[in-house]
């Protein structure tokens, strides 16, 4: 009998909930929306799985999708590029290969006892990313393996957010720091710092100034090292019926020993986001443009410059949920162009995900 099964998972959340036992007390809650028999008992155990998760000191976030892309490896869309005056012919593997990308993140967060005006919070992050590379990307570099574009990262930080009534400007910094490990070796290490102020402009218009420095620390060549500083400016804008528009610029200074990594960037992206669901899909989409300007490069007298561009679209099927959780699907396209042909690249992909619906 559903009732009873949805009965029975509400006694058992609302036990683990007295006891603290919140995350337990979440799974619970998520399965008796799963069995909740009608619209009604099932908003009951959204609204009670909101309250115990606002809470919760602790938040679990997982992120698991699964992309075929054309450009798995960010190879080169071309076959020869000229160096010198003289044309080269590209090998297999600096060519773009095609494939499928899986993709899983877990993400650990611990919320400290906040105060009136201060919230901080502890977290820790992994990521994994496989490649599989398709029939004709191995007939196209069989010396590679599907192994050597295995990307892992792992990372843990804290932040802190700010706001005072005295002012109307809320503040937020933050500090990360990490390892990642590339085809299996290790890669770098890094540190982030962050910090941002930001304000409300009436009631339907928010902007943000973030500035960022970072610096990574490569483990395979030393020469590769580098450290960037950058600033970003954002505004949010709420539309009719709740859609939101969201337009960023930012710029970005990284210095390194080698010329292949020093460059300056200046970027924007506009994304679009669909308040209401349409016919039970949830709907967002973007376009960014970044330029980048290398002042020095092997490859070309006088540097290199390179422009990107890129849409996204992505699809929330809300009316698909078990569990709380429901498919998501992103549309990407992507075009780079450089006055070094070695840099051309070209990528279309399509991945298919999950998010949790409440």
């Amino acid at each position: 009998d559903p009732r009873l099964r949805f009965g029975a998972a509400m006694v058992m959340a609302q036990a683990l909930s007295s006891e603290d036992k919140r995350t337990a007390a979440q799974l619970w809650l998520r399965r008796a929306a799963q069995e909740a028999p009608d619209e009604a008992t099932r908003s009951v155990a959204k609204r009670d799985f909101g309250y115990v998760k606002s809470r919760n000191p602790w938040v679990f976030k997982l992120d698991a999708s699964v992309a075929p892309s054309s450009n798995v490896n960010n190879g080169s869309s071309n076959s020869i590029f000229f160096f010198q005056g003289f044309p080269l012919t590209l090998s297999g593997d600096a060519r773009a290969l095609s494939g499928i990308e899986a993709t899983f993140g877990a993400t650990a967060i611990y919320r400290l006892p906040p105060s009136a005006t201060q919230a901080s919070e502890l977290h820790a992050t992994f990521v994994n990313r496989e490649v599989f590379l398709s029939g004709e990307a191995k007939e196209q570099a069989p010396g590679v393996r599907s192994s050597d574009y295995r990307f892992t990262s792992v990372e843990v930080g804290i932040e802190t957010r700010l706001r005072s009534d005295a002012t109307p400007l809320s503040f937020r910094f933050r500090a990360d720091a990490g390892h990642t490990w590339y085809g299996g070796d290790d890669l770098s290490d890094f540190l982030r710092l962050s910090a941002s102020t930001g304000r409300n402009f009436g009631e339907m218009t928010y902007g943000e100034v973030e500035f960022t420095a970072e610096r990574q620390v490569r483990n395979d060549s030393a020469r590769l090292s580098s450290s960037a500083f950058g600033v970003t400016v954002s505004g949010t804008r709420l539309l009719a019926q709740g859609d939101r528009l969201q337009l960023t610029l930012g710029a970005e200074r990284t210095f390194s020993n080698s010329s292949e990594i020093e460059n300056d960037k200046l970027e924007t992206e506009l994304v679009w986001q669909k308040a209401r669901p349409i016919a039970g899909v949830s709907l967002a989409a973007g376009v960014s443009f970044a330029a980048s300007d290398y002042s020095a490069s092997r490859y070309r007298p006088g540097g290199r410059q390179d422009n990107r561009a890129a849409l996204t679209l992505s699809l929330g099927l809300d009316k698909i949920d078990y569990y709380g959780f429901s498919p998501r699907i992103d549309l990407r396209a992507s075009q780079t162009r450089s006055n070094v042909g070695l840099f051309d690249a070209r990528d279309i992909g399509i991945s298919i995900g999950i998010k949790s619906a409440f």
